[in-house]
């Protein structure tokens, strides 16, 4: 176990250096321990690591500003409360209804009205930290509310599902779905993923989508597993 905390915390420190909190009085590190802040959520580290293949590109078209292309690094669902009343079994259906043509405020000049055209990119990250109110906890489900939905249409192409991102306390798992539709929990304190065997209660924080084109290269990856 200490292996894996140690190569953890390698990769954290390599990717989010600002997240260091020196505590000598000069500021540098010498012999006084550090702290990794790394109180966040998983959209800000997907972000951060995937910065340059974001989740799909609004293209602006400007009356002032011209054209231009801005990165949108993941992607939020306006029907939070209907998905909320509805369950995570009805994320598909407002995916496909999210529009890929819009207006809006431009995000150079921010004064003038623009139109928009969102591509999605092969992969979309879908933010899904919904709460039915204020003052509740993260919305749980099942895993299997997610098989309601599975794909979704943009852009003349298919995205079919292929992980959920679940919050624990002070920690982030991962549930993959493979090409042969069997579930995997990947925990980084672990050696060796799960194949899972039931139906747990998770806290979803992202779903991650695949364009098809891409899912149907993406074959099993043949590992020893054990079973949960």
């Amino acid at each position: 176990m200490d292996s894996i905390y140690k190569e953890r915390a390698r990769l954290i420190v390599a990717t989010f250096p600002e997240k260091i909190q020196k505590d000598s009085a000069d500021g540098k590190c010498s012999l006084f321990p550090h702290i990794i802040d790394m109180f966040s959520t998983s959209a800000e580290v997907w972000s951060k690591c995937f910065n340059d293949i974001p989740s799909g590109f609004d293209n602006y078209n400007c009356p002032e500003c011209g054209k231009f292309t801005r990165n949108v690094p993941t992607i939020w669902i306006k029907q939070q409360k209907q998905i909320c009343d509805e369950g995570y079994g009805a994320l598909g259906k407002y995916l496909q209804q999210t529009t890929t043509n819009f207006q809006t405020t431009c995000y150079q000049c921010e004064r003038t009205v623009c139109n928009v055209n969102r591509v999605y990119n092969r992969h979309v990250y879908v933010e899904l930290e919904l709460r039915k109110n204020l003052k509740s906890q993260l919305m749980t489900c099942k895993l299997s509310e997610f098989e309601k939905s599975i794909e979704f249409s943009a852009n003349n192409n298919t995205f079919r599902l292929k992980g959920i991102i679940s919050y624990s306390p002070g920690h982030f798992v991962a549930f993959c779905r493979r090409s042969n539709n069997q579930w995997e929990l990947h925990n980084d304190l672990s050696t060796k993923e799960v194949r899972i065997t039931h139906d747990p209660t998770i806290t979803p924080t992202a779903a991650i989508f695949i364009r098809r084109d891409t899912a149907v290269r993406n074959q099993p990856i043949k590992r020893k597993r054990t079973e949960e």
